[in-house]
């Protein structure tokens, strides 16, 4: 008899529901302390504006770690070696229980997120439809957050690169612009930096300079002829910018859904324990982790006025850190690496000395022959 193929397994759902059900009520609770602090009771039109004007760009920042904690947990057996072969030595498909992970992620935010526009729909009295729009609104915020969580984790082998990548993905066009503006933009003048060209790149940092809904502010006389004081109403008048930018995102999120079904199938299991899961990324890793912290105290040295120096620091803790990370071992201080390293560092910062600058150059020596021969 042929067994009857799903692409949900109920038992491992439940499973994850009931196993790490304190997260999603500590999740819920917080909600239900937090948005009635959001409401003017003293106004039902001034609820409506305080209520939906700040809730979903708040919930953007505990979205983004309440995705991750869940990305964490619900993942967590790829990140040990036991626990992973034993998992996937059952009868499962792989897709089954990719999508039973996906499905269990985004009912920890649905369930709670329903019982609080319940309680936010009998607040709101009659703006009860604004509870639905911010449910809405949360949803698509949790689901790109998830999604991109889900694909970290897919693309490591150990909960601290999750963090790692996670955070890259989510934070990397800020870091540059910070860079940019701290080592570039003071030694070149008349040239401006425009933030919103690296905000596109940052969801948090976007979703916080988006309105979502319009309201008209009206100002209508108390009609006490004696005191100059105004009664403010606000007219709801429709959706904003911002609810077309979420649309994106889930957008976005569908692909990298897609990206990770697609990973899954792709991915070893002994990778487990390793800081990325395929060996094609190890170069693209090392570049990055390399520049991130270059950048960190490249902004170091501009504090104290020895920029070359904090960078020249910054690329020997970056570079040899993340080949640490990446081969799992501290003894990366061979006599063949440390030559290449400092050709990179000559690639840098002239054959003489001179500090003129020919970053494509390291940046194909990290990516090309010369750092894979590294990362064997």
């Amino acid at each position: 008899m042929k067994l009857r193929i799903s692409s949900c397994k109920p038992i491992a759902l439940k499973k994850d529901l009931f196993r790490f059900w304190p997260l999603w009520v500590l999740y819920l609770i917080g909600m239900l302390m937090f948005l009635p602090n959001m409401i003017d009771f003293r106004s039902y039109d001034r609820l409506a504006y305080n209520f939906m004007g700040a809730s979903v760009p708040a919930f953007a920042i505990v979205n983004m770690g309440y995705a991750f904690l869940c990305a964490q947990l619900l993942f967590g057996d790829l990140f040990n070696t036991k626990l992973c072969y034993s998992l996937h030595a059952m009868p499962f498909r792989r897709e089954s229980w990719l999508a039973t992970h996906l499905l269990a992620g985004l009912l920890f935010s649905l369930v709670p997120s329903l019982v609080g526009c319940g309680v936010m729909m009998l607040a709101l009295e009659k703006y009860w439809f604004l509870a639905l729009y911010w449910l809405l609104a949360s949803t698509m915020e949790f689901l790109f957050f998830f999604a991109l969580a889900a694909l970290s984790a897919l693309l490591v082998g150990n909960r601290f690169a999750l963090l790692a990548v996670y955070g890259i993905c989510n934070f990397l066009s800020m870091l540059l612009f910070a860079a940019v503006n701290v080592v570039y933009i003071p030694h070149l003048e008349g040239v401006i930096v425009n933030f919103a060209d690296f905000s596109r790149f940052c969801p948090v940092v976007q979703i916080f300079t988006y309105g979502f809904f319009k309201f008209t502010r009206l100002k209508l006389s108390d009609g006490d002829p004696y005191q100059d004081s105004y009664t403010t109403f606000y007219r709801y008048d429709g959706l904003s910018d911002g609810c077309g930018y979420l649309a994106i995102l889930t957008g976005i999120a569908v692909v990298l859904m897609g990206l990770c079904f697609w990973l899954y199938r792709k991915r070893h299991l002994e990778s487990a324990g390793d800081f990325v899961a395929f060996s094609w990324l190890k170069g693209p890793m090392c570049l990055i982790l390399t520049l991130c912290v270059t950048l960190v105290f490249a902004m170091l040295g501009v504090a104290f006025d020895a920029l070359l120096l904090w960078v020249l620091v910054g690329l020997f803790i970056g570079f040899f850190g993340s080949l640490m990370l990446l081969e799992r071992r501290l003894k990366v201080f061979g006599k063949k690496t440390l030559i290449r390293f400092g050709d990179d560092i000559t690639a840098i910062v002239g054959p003489n000395g001179s500090g003129k600058s020919n970053i494509s150059d390291a940046i194909l020596w990290v990516m090309g022959e010369q750092s894979s021969k590294t990362l064997r």
